[in-house]
């Protein structure tokens, strides 16, 4: 299903997994998939080879007996930014210079590769930011790097906790939220989502986030919500369908849970009447249908207070809890 993801079964067990980034591999497993390793070593010329504590595509990679560490600050701390002329800054509405453009793509293209590493919480205001990248102006720019300044100000961890050996004890934890015409000048809609793998203790892998721009135009909160929560679920689905695939488990063995702060996607969901938007029938009937089938075993409501990915769709909206999640590896009690 990846095809940067390989994985080796001997006997009918994983012995081991390999992954890989561009000429970089990132390998785990038993003996067995280390004579493989050891045979493809001869084969391939290796530049180095580290284990244990490491670093790998600006990560710091730190093994522990329950758990392991992923570290970006030393890649975030790296970022450089530009130093405006006082005038300069005062100049908000100006247009950016050609060389001014050139630094703003570059610092988005840096905050992006935090983003996607361990900061989800910074998710909208890059999305934001990439919207401006034809023609941003100084404001624009001044945004940018206060943004790597926040990046900064907060350590770029992720911890993923050993969970239950018991494969029955998993389950996939998808949060997914949206925000009405809030970019590209009141035009665009912002949509998002951020997935774990826990156990029943409450303990979480992160699996995937992503915040995007909705591809179509939406007239309402509700079909903002609906279409996030389907986009979330859909990843949900190609996680849990890997993830079965590598420990050889049988289809939707792993149950999705799905989080959202709207009451009225969930009414939607759960009730015979029909929205008066056609179109997103068909978005609302399919996650209903999912529902039925049992591909998807809930969709609950969340307070937009403790819904981990609220901050990732607006701008001014706390990222203490997802990033507490992040760092602890531990959902609190209003998710076990």
């Amino acid at each position: 299903m990846d095809p940067a993801m390989y994985f080796l079964h001997t006997n009918g067990q994983l012995s081991g997994v390999i992954c890989c980034h561009v000429d970089d591999f990132l390998h785990a497993g038993n003996e067995c998939l280390e004579r493989i390793m050891m045979s493809l070593r001869k084969r391939f010329v290796a530049g180095k080879v580290e284990e244990g504590n490491f670093d790998y595509i600006g990560f710091r990679v730190m093994q522990q007996s329950s758990e392991i560490l992923l570290d970006q600050s030393r890649y975030v701390g790296n970022i450089n930014t530009l130093s405006l002329d006082t005038k300069r800054v005062q100049q908000k509405e100006d247009i950016l210079t050609d060389e001014e453009q050139s630094t703003y793509r570059q610092i988005i293209g840096q905050i992006n590769w935090a983003v996607q590493g361990s900061r989800p919480d910074m998710a909208f205001e890059l999305i934001d930011l990439s919207t401006k990248l034809k023609q941003a102006t100084v404001g624009d720019l001044c945004r940018a790097v206060k943004t790597v300044n926040r990046l900064k100000d907060v350590r770029s961890m992720i911890t993923f906790p050993r969970l239950s050996k018991n494969v029955s004890d998993w389950r996939i934890v998808v949060f997914t939220d949206a925000s009405l015409c809030n970019i590209s000048s009141g035009t665009g809609s912002t949509a998002a989502f951020v997935m774990w793998l826990a156990d029943s203790q409450g303990k979480c892998c992160p699996l995937a986030w992503h915040t995007n721009k909705i591809k179509r135009v939406v007239r309402s909160t509700i079909a903002a919500e609906a279409l996030s929560l389907q986009e979330g679920l859909e990843c949900g689905y190609y996680y849990r369908q890997m993830l079965e695939d590598i420990m050889k488990l049988q289809s939707n063995t792993i149950p999705i849970i799905a989080y959202v702060d709207n009451k009225s996607v969930i009414d939607a969901i759960h009730s015979t009447k029909l929205v008066d938007d056609k179109r997103l029938r068909v978005d609302i009937a399919a996650i209903n249908e999912s529902l039925s089938r049992n591909e998807v075993k809930d969709v609950r409501w969340c307070p937009g207070k403790y819904h981990l990915a609220d901050c990732m769709t607006k701008r001014g909206a706390s990222g203490y809890n997802l990033l507490e999640v992040f760092h602890g590896g531990q959902f609190s009690e209003e998710f076990i």
